[in-house]
C-alpha cells in the first residue's frame, strides 16, 4: 500500500489526521521509519479507507506521557454511520471508553478533528480510551469488530421505497429532528437516479438548513448559483436564513443597527435573487432580513408592514424596532403615494424591484398589454401556486387580441408557458378542480372524490 493507492482528498485526510499531535505520523508511515509492527496494526485500519462501502477506524495517540488513546469511528453515509454504531456499542461500548452511542462533537481549533469534520461530519464518532491499561485490549477489541464484518459483509438487499415514500419519509426527519434518517433518504435518493442535480441540491440545502449547519451549507460549491437561479421557496428561505446567520447575526446579538444596515447595503450585490420577492415566506428570520433590506433602502411603507407582521411580545420585536428607527424622520410630506395611478405605483414597486407589491397593483388595473406583460413577470417571479392562479385568471379572461399581443415577447411566452403548465388541464372551467397547496387539502380532495387528474403529479411537485 502506497500514497498513490489514495485519491488527493485521502492523502490531505491522512497527512492531516496522523499529523502534528498524533504520536502515529503519516510521513512516519509512508517513509517506514515507523516500527514495522506499528505500521503492520495500523495499514489494514487504514486500507479501510479506500473502500467506499465500508467504515473505518484510526487511532489517535497523543505526544503526552503517559500517551492517551482516542479512535475515530468513521463512516461515509448515515447507513454505514447506523451500523458502525451498533457494532462499537456491541464490541467496545462505555466498557473500556466513553462512547456511549453518541456522534462525536468535533473542535474545529483542534487540526485533528477539524480533519475528522471536514470530511466525515456527522457520521464520525469518539472513543476516548479510559484508561492506559485498557488500550491493548480495545484494539484487540476493535481487531474483532473488523474481522466479523470481513466475515458477514453488510447485507445491503432491502425492500425498495417508492421515490415519493422516500421524500415523504426525508420531510419527516426533518421535522422530528432525526438528522442521520434524512441523510439517509437522501443517499437513498441519490443512488435511485430519478431525481435531477438540482432537486437533490435542493434536498441537501434543507437539511443543512434544518439542522443549522450553516458553515456546511455556505460551503457547498453550489452556494453562489443557487442565489442567481430559479428554485423553490424553502429553498430561498433556506439561503437567506444562512445569509443572515453568516453576514448579520452578530450585529443583531451585539444590538449594533448602524454597521449591520451598512452591511447590507454593501454586500446586497452578492445575494443574487434572494430578495426578488418574499412570496409565502414568513419564518422571522427571512422577515428580519427582508426588514433590513427595506430600511437600507429607506422604504419606510414595507418596512413599517414587516414590523406589523411581528407580534408586540417577540423576542424579535425590540430588534425590528431598532432598524426601523433608523429611518429618517420625514420632514417634508411628500405627495401620498396613494394619489398616484395604481400603475403608476406597480412600475414603482417593480423599480424597487418588490415584485409582490407591484402584482397587487396590478390586478386593480384595467389588462391591457403593457399590464398582461408585467404580471407575468410578477407571477414568473414569486413563483408560487395562489399567483399562478391570479395571473393565469386574469390572462385568460382577457381578450384574444390583447394576449397574442402581450406574448409575443419570447421572454414573457416563455413565463407565461411556465405559469400556465401546472394549472391548466383538458378540463372544461365547471370540471377544474381546485388545485390543492399543502397536504390536508391534497389527502381531503382525495377523500371525497376519489382518483383526480393529476393527483400524483401535484404531489410530487408539492414535495419538491
Amino acid at each position: 500500500m502506497t500514497p498513490t493507492d489514495f485519491s488527493a482528498d485521502q492523502l490531505d485526510f491522512l497527512s492531516r489526521f496522523f499529523g502534528p499531535g498524533n504520536k502515529l505520523r503519516w510521513d512516519a508511515f509512508c517513509s517506514g521509519s515507523m516500527s514495522e509492527q506499528t505500521r503492520q496494526q495500523l495499514s489494514p485500519f487504514i486500507d479501510d479507507l479506500r473502500q467506499h462501502d465500508t467504515s473505518t477506524l484510526l487511532p489517535y495517540v497523543s505526544e503526552t506521557s503517559p500517551p492517551l488513546t482516542t479512535w475515530y469511528g468513521l463512516a461515509s453515509n448515515a447507513r454505514q454511520a447506523r451500523a458502525l454504531k451498533e457494532q462499537l456499542t456491541a464490541f467496545v461500548g462505555p466498557t473500556w471508553t466513553d462512547f456511549t452511542g453518541q456522534q462525536a462533537s468535533l473542535d474545529d481549533l483542534d487540526p485533528i478533528e477539524a480533519a475528522v469534520k471536514q470530511y466525515f461530519a456527522p457520521h464520525a464518532f469518539r472513543l476516548r480510551v479510559l484508561k492506559s491499561d485498557d488500550r491493548q485490549e480495545v484494539h484487540q477489541q476493535i481487531e474483532r469488530m473488523r474481522d466479523l464484518r470481513d466475515r458477514h459483509p453488510d447485507r445491503k438487499a432491502k425492500l425498495v421505497r417508492p421515490i415519493g415514500r422516500i421524500l415523504r419519509d426525508l420531510e419527516m426527519a426533518i421535522l422530528v429532528r432525526n438528522e442521520s434518517t434524512a441523510r439517509e433518504c437522501l443517499d437513498d435518493l441519490r443512488s435511485r437516479g430519478r431525481l435531477s442535480a438540482h432537486n437533490l441540491t435542493f434536498l441537501s440545502v434543507r437539511i443543512l438548513a434544518a439542522f443549522e449547519r450553516w458553515t456546511e451549507l455556505r460551503k457547498l460549491p453550489t452556494f453562489r448559483p443557487l442565489l442567481d437561479n430559479r428554485r423553490p421557496a424553502r429553498v430561498t428561505e433556506a439561503l437567506i436564513k444562512c445569509v443572515y446567520e453568516e453576514h448579520f447575526a452578530e450585529f443583531e446579538s451585539e444590538g449594533n443597527v448602524a454597521d449591520c444596515i451598512a452591511t447590507f447595503t454593501e454586500k446586497e450585490s452578492n445575494f443574487g435573487t434572494l430578495f426578488r420577492s418574499r412570496g409565502p415566506l414568513n419564518d422571522p428570520v427571512v422577515v428580519k432580513a427582508w426588514l433590513l433590506r427595506a430600511v437600507s433602502r429607506a422604504d419606510r411603507e414595507q418596512a413599517q408592514s414587516l414590523l406589523n407582521e411581528i407580534p408586540g411580545d417577540h423576542p424579535d420585536r425590540h430588534w425590528a424596532e431598532s432598524l426601523v428607527s433608523r429611518l429618517s424622520p420625514i420632514s417634508v410630506e411628500p405627495a401620498p403615494t396613494d394619489s398616484l395611478p395604481v400603475i403608476d405605483q406597480a412600475r414603482q414597486a417593480l423599480s424597487n424591484d418588490n415584485f409582490d407589491a407591484a402584482f397587487e397593483f396590478l390586478l386593480q388595473c384595467e389588462p391591457t398589454v403593457d399590464v398582461i406583460r408585467q404580471l407575468i413577470t410578477c407571477a414568473d417571479e414569486i413563483d408560487t401556486l395562489t399567483t399562478t392562479r391570479q395571473a393565469v385568471a386574469v390572462v385568460q379572461a382577457t381578450s384574444e387580441e390583447v394576449r397574442e399581443k402581450a406574448l409575443s415577447r419570447r421572454v414573457i411566452a416563455r413565463a407565461w408557458e411556465h405559469l400556465a403548465q401546472p394549472v391548466t388541464d383538458d378540463q372544461a372551467p365547471s370540471e377544474a378542480i381546485e388545485i390543492p397547496d399543502d397536504w390536508h387539502s391534497w389527502l381531503r380532495l382525495l377523500n371525497t372524490t376519489g382518483p383526480w387528474p393529476d393527483a400524483v403529479e401535484v404531489a410530487q411537485r408539492g414535495c419538491l
